[in-house]
């Protein structure tokens, strides 16, 4: 069982909402009857049994995220070539980390993520703002799910806060670069300029 999600900015979009996927099929059942006000499947009457949601894609959604995914190939490998640009550009150069793809498996870089050492002394909220200030619009990288304030009181989250040290580590220090489709060679080429020249500063 999982979930993908189907916002904007994501490789294959539908605008919003995402997908569950299941080989389970009391999961599927149930998901489908919370997902239409606690109907069951094939119900015409409008008889609600339970108190639940309303999460069904609109024709149009789907119609869009059909599209996609007939080109998702397509997709995917132009995310890959937009990695290739960043690494040829930023690869190699000490203190700063881009995504990795571990043995055996196949990055679809979703968004090119730099982390900087801490050494550099710049951490993203810094970061982005020096960015932004060249014209580059940035996105900060994602905080451990246990930090949060909607999870703080779960005892699951305080001992995921001792557990996940590495993704403590590394939050403060990551942001998401520019990684549309649309983006161009010549862009990224700016974007990595910007970047070493404010890393070299200091951000100063």
């Amino acid at each position: 069982t999982g979930v993908f999600s189907f916002h904007g900015s994501k490789t294959l979009t539908t605008g919003e909402g995402g997908v569950l996927v299941t080989d389970k099929d009391d999961v599927r059942q149930r998901v489908l009857f919370l997902r239409d006000h606690g109907r069951k499947p094939g119900d015409t009457a409008f008889f609600n049994t339970e108190v639940a949601y309303k999460y069904k894609m609109s024709s149009m959604q789907a119609a869009l995220g059909l599209a996609q995914l007939e080109r998702i190939d397509e997709l995917i490998e132009r995310k890959r070539r937009i990695f290739v640009w960043y690494q040829q550009q930023l690869g190699g150069i000490e203190g700063i980390t881009l995504n990795r793809e571990p043995l055996g498996t196949k990055n679809t870089y979703w968004m090119v993520t730099v982390i900087l050492d801490h050494k550099f002394g710049i951490k993203k909220e810094r970061l982005i703002e020096l960015m932004s200030a060249r014209n580059i619009d940035c996105r900060p990288f994602f905080h451990p799910l246990s930090s949060l304030p909607a999870y703080g009181h779960l005892s699951q989250a305080k001992e995921a806060r001792k557990r996940n040290q590495v993704g403590y580590q590394i939050s403060p220090y990551g942001i998401n670069l520019p990684s549309s489709l649309s983006i161009t060679r010549e862009e990224i080429v700016y974007v990595c300029e910007v970047l070493k020249d404010v890393v070299s500063k200091r951000g100063k």
